[in-house]
């Protein structure tokens, strides 16, 4: 009798999505959507895609393993069997589905780097003659000696 039940299982599991298996184990549990997305550090909405077989919060195929396979360890079932559930229903769609490269941005133009160098140099002229500009309305007209005696008219 155990056997023929065993046996039921083993059918129901192999037709079976893995979402539907782990839907089905975590209802088994009792345990809340909310616990099981808390427990595996996931938003609940991706839990739920997990159990609905919509990948689409997760678009690079290694984690949508990695997930299913935390989240089956966690609900203590057998990891290869959803795996190979997920394999059996949904590797073609991972071969096909590629992931667009980064695109890389082109080096500034020479006119760009040359203009940044003019502007720089600008600026740091600017400020040379704003500062000898001030110096010289502050009544400095020769640098100031350093330790030397002061003059007449400064005593006074």
């Amino acid at each position: 009798m155990s056997d023929i039940h065993l046996d039921e299982t083993m059918t129901t599991a192999t037709n079976a999505s893995p979402g539907e298996l782990l839907h089905q184990q975590r209802e088994r549990l009792n345990v809340p959507l909310t616990d099981a997305a808390r427990a595996l550090n996931l938003r609940p909405a991706v839990v739920e895609g997990l159990e609905r077989d919509h990948y689409d919060e997760i678009p690079v195929a290694a984690y949508r393993r990695g997930y299913l396979r935390a989240y089956a360890k966690y609900l203590g079932m057998d990891e290869r069997l959803v795996l190979e559930a997920y394999t059996s229903r949904f590797a073609a769609a991972d071969t096909e589905r590629k992931i667009a490269p980064v695109s890389v941005a082109r080096p500034p133009s020479r006119v760009g780097a040359w203009l940044f160098k003019l502007v720089t140099l600008l600026v740091i002229v600017g400020l040379i003659g704003v500062t000898v500009m001030w110096w010289q309305s502050r009544g400095g007209s020769e640098p100031p000696s350093m330790g030397a005696a002061p003059t007449e008219e400064e005593r006074s």
